[in-house]
């Protein structure tokens, strides 16, 4: 019996070519679209199949409801959380997505989309709802979203024996896979073929399956593509014909707009190397600033631990200023009072020096009396001497006249002689006093001597000394 190919690129009759054998099994379409045009399940609802439909777009949700009566339709966007989700619906294609930046960039080229919000379930709560046996395939087409509706299907509990996937940008050949194959692989499903729009991949544990996939759909799978197939061709024909005059009269402006783009891309760079440069030189002064705020606070604190240091030790100083100008008063009123004792001292060293310089002269004197004395009473001794030795000589010759009256002569030399004994006695005794006396004397001029070093060598005549030259200086000179 001939198939009737109702999909864009044969995927039912892949499909019923792995599944041959399979009475009226059971599917699941995300993205069912349309309910005949391009669809993968409706060959197999003709044949008795099954299955669930989930489409957010209203407009063929409600064709699918009222051509596709035998399945569960579900007016909802397929995802991994329960909810609401902004759909962006383009009316009259398979287009619609929840992906705002593909749904801004078929506004670019000449579709036009309108937000709605839209209720989102995942697979497992649908499936827990609807599912009670097998699900032979699991077909998505949600125009970016096929890792959000596989994160939100529980592959553990329900296991489509097949999936397949849209596997390619939006009007590109640019394969997508990479974003969501990893969520099949890690879960038991291994890669098949490949249609170049979409992907097949089988449970591990329907891998025998693996060898209908070797070829893609041909002329031994006897089949033929829906007569109204022909009419979409040519209306898509003609579409495809508006468009590309749209898209003629859009390359211009997307040229210009790409043109301006780079250039806004060119000056964004500039623009960010230089947020960089100034977010680091920012960086760098928050740093300094930070580090400068905490050495101020440090120095803050550093200042009034100095002021507090320099208020003690100033009322220290002020007390200690208080303490030196009382030892200052003391020390004036004492330098006072040394300059005083200091001019008595100096008045009676003067008296003294004055006292003692008469006894000098008077004891030079003296003792120039003295020598003269001496000498006086040397040349008397010597001339007695020398009169005594005459008169001896003569009292000799007298002797020997008179030596009758010798006896007499004797005992007044005797006489004599016993005077002159005592008169120098006397002289002697007068030297001796001289001498005791000069001695004294200069044992006092010694004692004063050491007095007036002493006063000189003491603290209050060095602290004196400038008074006394500033005294010195204010005297009087000596008008002789």
């Amino acid at each position: 019996m001939t198939m009737i190919s109702y999909a864009q690129n044969c995927e039912d009759i892949m499909l019923w070519r792995v599944l041959r054998g399979v009475e009226r099994g059971f599917y699941i379409d995300v993205g069912a679209n349309d309910p005949v045009v391009h669809s993968v399940t409706h060959l197999f609802y003709e044949h008795g199949w099954r299955g669930i439909n989930i489409e957010a777009n209203r407009q063929y949700f409600e064709r699918l409801k009222s051509e596709r009566p035998g399945d569960v339709n579900i007016c909802a966007v397929a995802t991994n959380f329960t909810g609401s989700v902004n759909f962006f619906e383009i009316d009259g294609t398979g287009l619609s997505t929840t992906d705002e930046c593909i749904s801004k960039a078929h506004d670019e080229i000449g579709f036009k989309s309108s937000e709605v919000k839209a209720e989102a379930l995942t697979l497992a709560t649908i499936c827990e709802r609807h599912v009670r046996g097998e699900v032979h395939f699991l077909k998505i087409d949600v125009e970016g979203g096929t890792r959000a509706v596989l994160e939100g299907m529980d592959l553990a509990a329900v296991r489509p024996w097949i999936i397949l996937s849209e596997a390619v940008r939006p009007f590109s050949q640019e394969e997508d896979f990479g974003d969501w194959e990893d969520a099949l692989v890690s879960r038991g499903y291994t890669f098949v073929y490949a249609d170049g729009l979409n992907r097949f991949y089988l449970a591990d544990e329907h891998l025998g399956l693996r060898d209908r996939f070797k070829y893609p759909p041909n002329v031994f799978d006897e089949f033929s593509f829906h007569h109204g197939r022909d009419a979409v061709l040519a209306a898509r024909e003609a579409e495809r014909a508006g468009l590309q005059a749209k898209l003629a009269e859009q390359v211009q402006c997307v040229a210009e707009v790409a043109d301006e783009a780079e250039r806004l891309r060119t000056e964004k760079a500039a623009l960010e190397a230089t947020l960089a440069d100034r977010t680091q030189g920012l960086a760098a002064l928050e740093a300094q600033a930070s580090a400068l705020a905490g050495e101020r606070e440090g120095l803050r604190l550093a200042l009034v631990e100095l002021t507090r240091a320099g208020e003690a030790r100033a009322a220290e100083r002020e007390a200690a200023n208080m303490r030196l100008s009382a030892a200052l008063e003391e020390q004036m009123t004492f330098a006072g009072a040394a300059e005083a004792r200091t001019a008595q001292l100096e008045r009676e060293v003067a008296a003294l020096q004055a006292a003692l310089a008469a006894q000098a002269q008077a004891a030079e004197a003296q003792s120039v009396q003295w020598e003269r004395e001496k000498a006086d009473l040397l040349v008397t001794r010597a001339t007695e001497a020398q009169a005594a030795e005459e008169r001896l000589v003569r009292l000799r010759h007298e002797n020997v006249l008179l030596r009758s009256d010798l006896g007499a002569h004797v005992k007044a030399a005797e006489a004599r002689r016993a005077k002159l004994e005592q008169e120098t006695a006397r002289l002697h005794a007068v030297l001796a006093a001289q001498a005791e006396t000069t001695r004294q004397m200069q044992q006092r001029g010694d004692h004063l001597e050491a007095i007036l070093q002493r006063v000189a060598a003491s603290p209050s005549w060095r602290i004196t000394a400038p008074l006394r030259a500033l005294g010195k200086r204010k005297m009087p000179k000596d008008p002789s």
